[in-house]
């Protein structure tokens, strides 16, 4: 995201991600071409795609789409920004989170949203189905919300409204931090296991 407003990618294009409507790859800059009347607040890269929040509080994506990561509904690749449709009860996008394959959004209802690839149960919905459209994480029981979530390959760690810890996805040895090992998976979040005393308010 330069000082003139504009946002500029560069390298492999093979599913469109550098957003300049063609999949041709390039070793400098090019200028992604993102919708009339669209300012961007922040950019997001994820395996093969790109996401921008808006100063409007909205989102668009754009590149690959084979898991249905880009949250539109379907699997086709995006060579242009198209804008993330808004679930039930959301009316802004407060912050984005890109893994491998899938895409989590933070709506201003205090919820998650994930979309695409879902083998390890990184959508937090209780399932291991891959979803083309944004499925809500689940909550556990005495969180009205997240404050702010992180994404790493295949699992998501978010800060609840307690400010409590949580981790859904992978749980290859013990990654989650909720004391088990081997390779396991989290479907809805479980609480990651703070030392005595700490909290956490970020990520």
């Amino acid at each position: 995201l330069g000082n003139d407003g504009n946002v500029y990618a560069w390298w492999f294009n093979n599913n469109g991600q550098l957003r300049d409507n063609s999949t041709t790859s390039s070793s400098s800059p090019v200028k992604v071409q993102l919708p009339a009347g669209f300012t961007p607040a922040k950019i997001y890269a994820g395996w093969y795609y790109s996401a921008a929040l808006g100063t409007d509080s909205t989102v668009y994506v754009w590149g690959g789409n084979a898991q249905g990561q880009l949250g539109l509904g379907n699997t086709t690749k995006q060579l242009v920004p198209v804008e993330v449709p808004f679930p039930t009860g959301v009316t802004k996008w407060t912050n984005v989170y890109c893994g491998i394959y899938f895409l989590v959004l933070q709506g201003n209802d205090g919820n998650l949203y994930a979309s695409g690839y879902d083998q390890y149960g990184q959508l937090g919905d209780g399932k291991t189905t891959k979803s083309t459209s944004l499925v809500k994480a689940n909550l556990p029981a005495g969180v009205t919300g997240w404050k702010t979530a992180a994404c790493t390959g295949s699992a998501v760690m978010a800060v609840a409204s307690s400010d409590s810890l949580y981790g859904w996805g992978y749980n290859g040895d013990g990654a989650l931090g909720n004391d088990t090992t081997g390779v396991g998976i989290n479907t809805v979040p479980a609480t990651v296991k703070l030392p005595a005393g700490v909290s956490v308010s970020s990520l």
